[in-house]
């Protein structure tokens, strides 16, 4: 494998600059105004600007924005400043069609056109491949949009709806509770970033764009919104832009320019809701992004109606106290939070209550409740209909924590979806299924045109989930072995492949980086003798945001695959594992984003790897000496690394923080002797502000 010489300037320059933000920083104080042109921006949704080399994130800016802001957090490195007036708008920005934008801040991105939106997502992904996956020039093709008059997004649409419809009409008493009626049918009842880029680039951090809350939450009262109740208000909102920002921005006189191509919105298929009690009444929504705060919101514009119906269906049940919310401090109450699930293709419904016990309280009136919701929003378009009630049991102090038990409460265990190409999915309770239905279609067809089977070749699709790459390339493929941890969810990918006719996919339960070798294996018990020993080996990996274990890496590399087609979530692991794997003989050919996440710095990556020829290919071994570097100067102690980071920004880290980070830039770590054998284990995260200063160390010692 050809490696990149290291270029001696570069670790120059970042010393110089370094003497630059130390100079610019102590030229400006808190409170001071100043003028800022935006380059950037981060994930969070502040702008980037630069003043005089030093990093300024500014809350209100776009990129593109002259603007006059107000410094309010100074640091060694960077500054936090928020607007004070816009000088110039940004040719990209635009007037954001929600009135929660500015509280919530889970779409980061909404007061940028759709182009411009998808123009830096590609751009980020370039640069952390560059950065951290040591990429000269990568191959990254333009963003898969979501647009919502695209002829992909509207090509099925009668038959989607007659299958919702079928299965409307289709619909038995299995969603009555046990304690309710055995034959009756539903009735009516009463009704991070800030430190990142400081030297560099910006990009992108890891988080949910709605994730679930923290047990109890806050709300500023000067900021805390009308609480409008029961009723949905854009039930009836037109599906584009310019129609939900009629129906959602009007109090607040929002408006909107539409793109040329509108951006597809209502396209959710999952929500994660967190619930709080306060003085003010029950609040029902999403966390505050960076915070423990809940944002009270009666509607989302990434959402089903029917999802935000049924919502605004528990905020009623929570103020008519039929449902008590946790209370952490005291350790009572039953609610903690709830998700829902829609299954576009069938209009089939799932309701998760995360809760302290497997009882749902009052549960024949809550049911009844919240179908009637559904049902009041359902139209001949959109027949959505509850069916499936779940209780997540969780009594762990930690809302992260692993549920205990999953009990179904009424109707079935899973929900059923039908994609545009005929192909059925149940879904459990905790099975992953991606988020943005229309968009899955377009990612799952560059995975396949990226595995480019030719008939027979032995597919290992690596956290598999429920199936649904695998089983969408079955029946070009000779064998699909699947391996997943989550042994739920192998129960659902087997079950899938039961439904949808196909006899050439198996999946296993385990860790893939202990069972893939074992199942190629002849002198192991595991081993398959189903899978063609001739037939050329192709890896899918589909991680979580965190990305691969190297193990998993490793294991694939010595399992001789010849290709390996990367599904990422978050572009800053990619870049650390295709690091490793061009490390391990393979090399980076090209990736395609997939915009599955509109409206918010998320994006969903497609890259192919392929096995190099090792008789075209050559290796280049660079040596210390050659680059006037000792071992000493190329790694640093933890120690070291720590002391170095204290003296310069005045920050404690943890040799925890200091091995994520290190890993998450591709140096290889030592197995710790001590390290939990715990499969499912909370682990803090290292804060953006530190993470910044961990690289900035391991930049100054050359280990980067």
């Amino acid at each position: 494998m050809t490696r990149r010489r290291i270029d001696i300037t570069n670790i120059v320059e970042v010393l110089m600059s370094d003497n630059i933000h130390r100079t610019a920083a102590a030229a400006v104080s808190e409170g001071q105004i100043v003028e800022l042109e935006i380059t950037d921006m981060t994930d969070d949704g502040k702008g980037l600007g630069r003043l005089s080399g030093l990093a300024v994130f500014v809350v209100g800016a776009v990129p593109g924005d002259k603007v006059s802001a107000r410094i309010t957090g100074l640091k060694k490195r960077y500054a936090i400043a928020e607007t004070v007036e816009l000088l110039e708008p940004s040719a990209a920005r635009v007037q954001p069609p929600c009135p929660y934008y500015k509280e919530c801040g889970g779409c980061s991105m909404l007061e940028l056109t759709y182009e411009e939106q998808l123009r830096i997502k590609r751009r980020n992904i370039i640069t952390k491949l560059e950065r951290i996956g040591a990429l000269e020039n990568p191959t990254v093709r333009d963003v898969i949009g979501a647009y919502a008059d695209s002829e992909s997004n509207i090509a099925g649409a009668n038959a989607v709806l007659e299958r919702r419809k079928s299965a409307l009409s289709s619909r038995n008493s299995e969603l009555t509770p046990e304690s309710a009626y055995a034959d009756s049918e539903f009735r009516n009842v009463e009704s991070n970033s800030e430190a990142e880029a400081a030297d560099t680039e910006i990009t992108s951090r890891s988080s949910e764009s709605n994730i679930r809350g923290s047990d109890i939450g806050t709300i500023d009262q000067g900021s805390e919104l009308e609480n409008q109740g029961f009723k949905s208000e854009n039930q009836d909102s037109e599906s584009n832009i310019a129609g939900a920002a009629d129906a959602m921005g009007a109090e607040s006189g929002t408006s909107f320019e539409s793109a040329a191509h509108e951006p597809m919105f209502r396209y959710r298929n999952k929500a994660e809701f967190a619930v709080a009690i306060m003085g003010s009444g029950p609040l029902v929504g999403f966390n505050k992004r960076g915070s423990n705060k809940i944002v009270d919101c009666t509607d989302c514009l990434l959402q089903k109606r029917a999802t935000m119906a049924a919502a605004n269906a528990i905020r009623k049940l929570l103020r008519g106290k039929l449902i008590s919310v946790y209370d952490a401090r005291h350790g009572n109450g039953f609610l903690r939070g709830f998700t829902i699930k829609v299954c576009e293709g069938t209009g089939e419904m799932m309701l998760i209550f995360t809760g302290t016990s497997k009882q749902l309280p009052n549960a024949e009136k809550v049911i009844y409740t919240i179908s009637d919701a559904i049902d009041a929003v359902s139209t001949d378009e959109e027949p959505y209909f509850l069916q499936s009630v779940v209780v997540e049991v969780n009594k762990a102090k930690d809302i992260r924590e692993t549920a205990t038990a999953y009990e179904v409460v009424a109707g079935s265990n899973t929900v059923t979806d039908i994609t545009g190409g005929g192909m059925k999915f149940e879904i459990s309770a905790p099975a992953f299924y991606q988020v943005n239905t229309k968009q899955m279609i377009k990612l799952y067809a560059k995975v396949r045109e990226y595995a480019c089977l030719k008939g027979g070749e032995t597919v290992f699709d690596l956290y598999c989930g429920i199936g649904t790459i695998g089983l969408s390339m079955a029946s070009e493929a000779g064998m699909i072995i699947g391996i997943e941890s989550v042994k739920n969810a192998v129960i659902d990918a087997n079950r899938n492949a039961v439904i949808n006719g196909i006899v050439n996919a198996r999946y296993y339960a385990g860790r893939a980086e202990q069972m893939m070798p074992r199942l190629l294996d002849k002198e192991d018990k595991l081993f398959v003798d189903y899978i063609d020993e001739t037939a050329p080996k192709i890896a899918i990996l589909d991680p979580p945001r965190a990305g691969c274990d190297e193990a998993l890496l490793r294991a694939a590399a010595s399992c001789d695959v010849d290709k390996i087609v990367y599904v990422s979530c978050d572009p800053g692991t990619l870049a650390r594992d295709v690091k490793v794997l061009g490390e391990l003989g393979y090399e980076f050919i090209e990736a395609t984003p997939v915009d599955m996440f509109v409206a918010t710095m998320h994006v969903e990556t497609v890259a192919l790897l392929s096995k190099l020829d090792v008789d075209k290919h050559i290796d280049v071994e660079i040596k210390l000496d050659e680059l006037d570097l000792t071992s000493a100067e190329s790694k640093a102690t933890y120690a070291q690394i720590k002391k170095y980071i204290l003296e310069k920004f005045d920050l404690k880290v943890s040799t925890l923080y200091i091995a994520q980070i290190k890993k998450k830039c591709g140096i290889a770590l030592r197995e710790h002797y001590n390290k939990s054998k715990k499969e499912k284990q909370v682990i803090p995260q290292c804060t953006p502000e530190k993470e910044e200063a961990i690289m900035d160390a391991l930049r100054h010692f050359k280990m980067i």
